[in-house]
């Protein structure tokens, strides 16, 4: 066994067991969405990027190697990452717009 690579895979699973629950409340709170509808979208969509990335790793390490078919849910995750802060910068109303201050006092 390689104890860097178990390392490596290991910290990768500490970092993927924080980052789902935290999606999960983020997808509650969805502005426009209910609780439940935003949760449900979320789970749907994490189903789907299961199914999907796991077949995708083993055609391309057929294709060429293992070590190169980790790059696949890399970039996923890194994609998934650039959206979800493009999303949160647009659902967000800039400090001190009417936007922002509305909520707070009515």
């Amino acid at each position: 066994m390689y104890p860097l690579t178990l390392a490596g895979l290991a910290l990768s699973g500490f970092g993927s067991a924080t980052l789902v629950p935290a999606a999960f409340a983020a997808a509650g709170r969805v502005p426009g969405l209910p609780e439940g509808t935003g949760i449900a979208i979320l789970g749907w969509l994490m189903r789907i990027g299961f199914l999907i990335t796991s077949p995708v790793v083993g055609f391309v390490s057929d294709a060429s190697t293992l070590r190169v078919a980790w790059i696949v849910p890399l970039l996923a995750g890194l994609v998934a990452a650039v959206l979800a802060e493009r999303g949160r910068r647009t659902a967000t109303p800039p400090p001190g717009s009417s936007q922002a201050t509305s909520g707070a006092l009515g």
